[in-house]
């Protein structure tokens, strides 16, 4: 399978919900260029959805390996993070994606659950606002 056909194929899977199909896929857009962050950032996504979050904590820190900038790896490590219960691990990551970007209004609003995990409830509000001042809306 050549290189666009497996994304195209993985991000159509995705889009059906059949997440190990997708993540076959992505293994060959990765084995044909495992230096393209954005395929590693998709199947951590992928893993991500399974409830895999181990798995995509890996896959998001390759794609942050290869791009240390690209916020949406960052704010995916963020969510595999908290939904570990690592809040103030996922915190570092939200910050760094809103470092990144900030404009990001998910990373802001993911930000805000992390916060309120933790208790801190006015940074969580803040947070929270500051995503609304986006016109963000949480789909949960």
């Amino acid at each position: 399978m050549d290189l666009n056909l497996s994304m195209f194929k993985g991000n159509a899977l995705y889009a059906q919900g059949k997440y190990d199909e997708a993540i076959k896929c992505y293994d060959e857009a990765i084995r044909i260029d495992p230096k393209s962050y954005g395929f590693w950032w998709i199947k951590g996504k992928a893993h991500y959805m399974q409830g895999m979050y181990d798995e995509a904590i890996k896959a998001y820190d390759k794609a942050i390996e290869l791009d240390p900038n690209y916020a949406n790896a960052w704010n995916g490590k963020g969510l595999a993070l908290d939904n570990r219960g690592k809040h103030e691990e996922a915190l570092k990551a939200f910050d760094r994606a809103i470092e990144l970007d900030p404009n990001f209004a998910m990373a802001w609003n993911n930000k805000g659950k992390a916060l309120w995990a933790l208790h801190r409830d006015r940074e969580a509000d803040a947070a929270f606002s500051k995503a609304r001042e986006m016109w963000y809306t949480d789909p949960s």
